[in-house]
């Protein structure tokens, strides 16, 4: 969604742009990639595409990310001077002082850089900014940004009316052209082995249109690398389980960014599927079998052979027969044997074969047939795509904007209502880590709430999509199941961050209401979620094993890709992917338990060895974990969390704690080590900031605050 302070250039586009200069649905696919990944890889918070128009003036076509309140004259005159200079411009202080004058500080983009697009018939530039004033743009961020300006200007050139494949041949292209700056093995292998695709597939008799599918499925069946961190993409040893969890999703954002393309649903389809095994053992669904498209069945084994053959830093190619016998080998198991042998036709007419000793059939281990019944993995990447447009209740919606528009709402209010509903809390932190491209990711509600300000987040809710439970079609169980549990978790997680001293208590309390955000995923991906799968599992433990056996992955995963998809903390993913783990450790620790409890006090069968196992695992004891669990079955207080920002000094909040406690003037004096009469200076500051006339309000608000 446009952010609104872009809109004033967007709502110029749509007046002064003639009706001919209107972006295709493909073309405006491929730049809404490009956008993103240029935000991705100069880790900044905005980025858009600025073309010229006919009679001059500079529009703005598409933006990705947002930042409330910012001015367009950073945009319009780095983009001017880039395009009429014809090469890249980068703030520096004192650079653009007129276009920025009026703005307050934190209104503006601090720094920001453009380039020019190269070549083609249009005129115009990629803009990229953050408000980060010590963010700077690197010799290599400009040619990543010259290089997705490339990409640009080569999907802009099919806005002259070409044929519909010509036009599908330049998003492919431009898709090639960004795989190419993250990973360059995998575009040299997509562009070497779509040749032997498509001979496979003209030896298996597939129709044209099919074979057209697959050539453009092989050139980017590794598109979703992409997203992958390079740390993980780039690593020369062997991934650990968390980090192959998340290369192995660069199969469901591939299908979904090819997906966006007009008529690609086919070539996304494939893609989603080309790391399935024929005995259904591979990802992301487990298919098996026929249900593997035969597209995806030969994209898969003509990747694993180039791979073979292929030159990587940390190992040298195999000869191609010996990669052949390794691939035949796998027949029956990893792959087709069908796709198999015409794999070895069409290498034998090359002169390539295997030798005969080294093809030594494996037998097949048994398959999944529910896997293959679900259709999990054909779903999965819509599921996924559905879960992020998760809406509000329209009640959850409406009462932060009722307090939002009040006079001078306190911080912990807005905290409170934000937390009210699980699709407030996702899309809050979801805008404030896609708008602050900074190095350290925001985990916790009252901090993100600071990012974004009050303002943006009135405005985030304001065009939120909601769903009334009395007025809907459809009664949405699944999600109002999850929203009554997450809150039931969070008391459970807060109430024990309380009774063992926890640090990052907001950030547990975030991953306590997004712990089971994946059921959503699941109940939307398989046929008759949770009971089919579940079955006769009755604990969290059990079914969460139930699902990865039918699977190969449970809604814990699914829900630590989504917080990874939306940006947020590694450190959060990890607490959710992990809180169904054996022995989990940390905030994944807490998470487990405070989801037993919960499912405890809702009736629920759960472990008791389990629970107790985890609570003496965190340091709580058998007779604290009573206690726990009294306070959440009777509704006992909770500490309250501090939320607002405390007025006090550190001397005159220690002052009134010292009251709290009952204590006397000479012995808080005693414990600060200053005189009495410094004691009662302090109280008598603490009651003037706090509006109060005595100890007793004093000690009051200071403890329903949280502040003592």
């Amino acid at each position: 969604m446009m952010t609104p302070a872009l809109a004033p250039i967007a709502s110029s586009a749509r007046r002064t742009a003639p009706a001919t200069e209107r972006l295709s649905p493909a073309v405006e696919s491929v730049v809404a990639e490009v956008l993103e990944q240029a935000r991705v890889l100069l880790g900044v918070s905005t980025s858009c595409l600025v073309l010229d128009t006919a009679n001059g003036e500079l529009v703005t076509r598409q933006v990705s990310g947002s930042h409330e309140g910012w001015r367009i004259g950073p945009v319009q005159g780095a983009a001017r001077e880039a395009v009429d200079g014809g090469a890249a411009v980068v703030s520096r202080r004192g650079r653009f002082a007129r276009a920025t004058q009026t703005a307050e500080p934190s209104d503006v983009a601090r720094s920001f850089a453009a380039v020019p697009l190269a070549g083609g018939p249009h005129r115009g530039a990629i803009w990229v900014g953050t408000p980060e004033p010590s963010h700077g743009f690197s010799e290599h961020d400009l040619d990543a940004l010259r290089a997705l300006a490339r990409v640009t200007a080569r999907a802009l050139e099919t806005q002259a009316p070409p044929h519909d494949d010509e036009r599908a041949g330049a998003a492919l292209d431009a898709f090639q052209a960004m795989l190419e700056l993250r990973d360059g093995y995998a575009a040299d292998d997509a562009a070497s082995m779509v040749e032997l695709a498509d001979d496979v597939a003209r030896r298996l008799e597939l129709d044209e249109a099919s074979r057209r599918d697959l050539n453009w499925a092989a050139r980017l069946h590794d598109i979703g690398k992409i997203g992958v961190p390079d740390r993980i993409l780039h690593k020369p040893g062997k991934l650990d389980p968390d980090e192959r969890i998340v290369l192995q999703r660069h199969v469901v954002w591939g299908a979904q960014a090819v997906a966006r393309v007009p008529g690609w649903a086919r070539v996304a389809e494939i893609i989603a599927a080309h790391h399935e095994r024929w005995d259904g053992r591979g990802y992301p669904a487990g298919l098996h079998g026929e249900a593997i498209p035969v597209e995806s069945r030969i994209v898969g084994m003509c990747e694993a052979f180039r791979a073979l053959t292929s030159e990587r830093p940390y190992r040298p190619g195999i000869e191609p027969g010996r990669a052949l016998a390794v691939v035949a080998r796998a027949a029956g198991a990893h792959f087709d044997p069908a796709t198999v042998s015409a794999l070895s036709a069409a290498l034998a007419a090359q002169g390539i074969t295997a030798p005969e000793a080294a093809v030594e059939r494996r037998p097949s281990p048994p398959a999944s047939p529910q896997a293959v019944a679900s259709g999990f993995g054909r779903r999965l990447p819509a599921a996924l795509a559905r879960v992020e447009r998760l809406p509000a209740l329209v009640e959850s919606r409406d009462r932060l904007i009722e307090l939002l528009r009040s006079e001078r709402p306190a911080d912990g209010e807005i905290v409170r209502a934000v937390e009210s509903d699980i699709a407030l809390v996702v899309a809050v932190l979801r805008m404030a880590n896609s708008g602050a491209g900074r190095r350290r990711k925001i985990g916790s509600v009252p901090e993100a709430v600071r990012a974004v300000s009050p303002h943006g987040v009135e405005m985030l809710a304001s065009r939120m999509s909601v769903v009334d439970l009395l007025r809907a079609r459809s009664s949405g169980a699944a999600a109002q199941r999850l929203r009554v549990h997450a809150l039931a978790v969070q008391r459970a997680a807060d109430r024990l961050a309380a009774a063992l001293a926890a640090a990052a208590r907001d950030e547990l309390l975030v991953a306590a209401l997004l712990h089971d955000i994946g059921t959503l995923v699941l109940d939307d991906a398989c046929d008759g979620y949770p009971h089919r799968l579940h079955k006769t599992a009755r604990t969290p433990e059990e079914r969460a094993r139930a699902e990865r056996l039918e699977l190969g992955m449970d809604h814990a995963a699914l829900g630590g890709v989504l917080l990874r998809r939306w940006g947020f903390p590694d450190r959060l993913a990890e607490a959710v992917e992990q809180h169904h783990a054996a022995r989990p450790e940390g905030a994944a620790a807490m998470v487990q338990l405070a989801d037993q409890l919960a499912r405890y006090n809702e009736g629920q069968p759960v472990d008791s060895n389990q629970v107790l196992r985890t609570a003496q695992g965190l340091g709580l004891g058998a007779d604290a974990l009573r206690e726990v669990m009294y306070d959440l079955a009777v509704g006992g207080q909770d500490k309250p969390r501090p939320l607002d920002a405390c007025p006090l000094t550190s001397h005159e909040l220690a002052a009134v704690r010292g009251l709290a406690e009952g204590k006397l003037y000479k012995d808080i004096a005693a414990e600060l080590g200053v005189a009495t009469s410094t004691v009662r200076s302090h109280l008598h500051k603490a009651y003037r900031r706090l509006g109060v006339a005595d100890r007793a309000q004093a000690v009051l608000i200071c403890a329903r605050k949280g502040w003592l």
